[in-house]
């Protein structure tokens, strides 16, 4: 095998290394999450809750309203169910939840006809809710432990909602009390123009996007290195292949330019979709500046002046970097969820 064919396997393995770190993001899923590992997110303080002074109200449109203390309710018969908890984000763990079927609690309290939400309210004053439909779903717990040990303070001690077909932000913790209402409740970040819907599934709209945004990456790579190497009277990348020139450079640019677009198109959708606004993350805002930047490239590559030359392989080349960096932020909200737009005002 020739130098210049290995200089160029070795260059799409290095281009590869963020559709591989994507697909071992997606097979952690699968994987158990030790709790200490366990992310952490919350609208303000952990509150401070003890066993002993804790109690849950089940109150609203139904025949028999109840109190349940902490002995009583996990002294019911229990399930487990491993699921995993993932942010909008991308924020992700998953745990082997032990806890009430929420159905069953609902049996006893015999919901009433007229009834079409159910609310939970936190001891951290955050509320979210399902629809009766959702509410009835086998897989959905009033959940009392984690992997095998009492739930640890900060991820919802005493009791929290365990949904796995929904975002996190429907996992309400530290509940403390259940309405059932006759109306559509609106929650905290329904309020704020996200999907009351909030469902997801193992191959999740982030994950997706991730996939698309790592092969344009490769192909954006190759349209960059291959444009440079196909510059008249330049040396640069001389160990590579002499088919890396123009028409090579047209190509691996038309592929980064579709995939790119494809990648945000079906970001901005969903981000719209469930959240409700499309500048939510400094990822997002990147992406844009990027796309406008690819835009900007590919109108000056098609022009024939020497100066709209120069400024395409300037451009170009600001895109690339800015597309990397919009990658690294993207590894790094779906690890640990920070980087959003919203914490940094909170007001909005």
């Amino acid at each position: 095998m020739k130098k210049s064919t290995l200089y160029f396997l070795g260059l799409i393995l290095a281009l590869s290394i963020p559709l591989v770190l994507v697909g071992f993001n997606h097979l952690l899923r699968t994987i158990i999450t030790p709790n200490n590992l366990f992310f952490e997110l919350q609208i303000g303080n952990v509150p401070n809750i003890e066993k002993e002074n804790w109690s849950l109200a089940i109150t609203g449109a139904i025949e028999n309203e109840l109190v349940f203390d902490y002995e009583n309710l996990t002294q019911m018969d229990s399930v487990t169910e491993i699921a995993t908890l993932e942010c909008v984000d991308g924020p992700f763990g998953t745990a082997r939840w032990e806890g009430v079927p929420l159905f069953r609690i609902l049996e006893l309290a015999g919901v009433l006809t007229s009834a079409k939400d159910l609310i939970f309210y936190a001891a951290d004053n955050y509320s979210d809710s399902l629809n009766l439909k959702e509410a009835y779903a086998t897989n959905i717990l009033l959940a009392f432990k984690m992997n095998g040990v009492d739930l640890p303070l900060a991820q919802g001690f005493p009791l929290r909602l365990v949904c796995p077909d929904h975002y996190g932000y429907k996992w309400v913790k530290w509940i403390v009390s259940i309405e059932v209402v006759d109306y559509d409740y609106i929650g905290f970040w329904e309020s704020r123009g996200w999907s009351d819907n909030a469902m997801r599934t193992n191959f999740t709209s982030w994950i997706t996007h991730a996939y698309l945004f790592s092969i344009a990456f490769i192909f954006g790579g190759l349209a960059f290195i291959s444009g440079n190497k196909s510059i008249p009277n330049t040396k640069r990348y001389p160990k590579l292949p002499t088919f890396m020139k123009k028409r090579f450079h047209l190509v691996s640019s038309l592929f980064f330019i579709i995939s790119a677009f494809a990648s945000f198109i079906y970001w901005s959708y969903l981000t719209i979709l469930t959240r409700g606004a499309l500048f939510y993350s400094i990822h997002g805002i990147l992406g844009l500046i990027t796309i406008i930047l690819l835009i900007t490239a590919a109108s000056l590559g098609f022009l024939k002046k020497t100066k709209a030359k120069e400024w395409h392989q300037k451009v170009s080349k600001v895109a690339c970097y800015l597309f990397a960096i919009s990658i690294l932020i993207g590894f790094v909200i779906s690890f640990i969820g920070t980087f959003r737009v919203n914490q940094i005002f909170m007001s909005i």
